[in-house]
């Protein structure tokens, strides 16, 4: 799954990519217009990551999306249902030269 834009309550990330149980959080940058690293920098400034941190089977974020009652009451239910999927989360920084129209800085981590 790939979300362009991928709107967080901090700003907008350029591009989120869904893969089995990982998480790339990329941002793009011209480095004319910024400082070499600005990109990777901007992803952890404004914490793009923290909405993938800790979610359960159903896309929901750990301790948000339901009250303690309605997730227990979903969790008798269907108690798989509720268990956190541990997710491995990579930022990733991508810097271009305008002059060069090319890949000129190329920055990541593991959250």
């Amino acid at each position: 799954d790939v979300r362009a834009e991928d709107v967080t309550n901090h700003g907008q990330v350029d591009m989120t990519v869904f893969f089995e149980n990982k998480v790339f959080v990329l941002e793009f940058k011209v480095i004319e217009l910024t400082e070499k690293g600005s990109a990777l920098s901007q992803i952890k400034q404004k914490r793009y990551y923290e909405k993938h941190l800790n979610v359960d089977r159903n896309g929901d974020f750990v301790g948000t999306g339901h009250s303690v009652e309605t997730r227990h009451a979903l969790s008798l239910q269907n108690p798989s249902s509720l268990q956190i999927q541990e997710r491995e989360i990579y930022l990733i920084g991508v810097e271009f030269s305008k002059e060069d129209r090319n890949i000129t800085n190329l920055e990541w981590e593991k959250v």
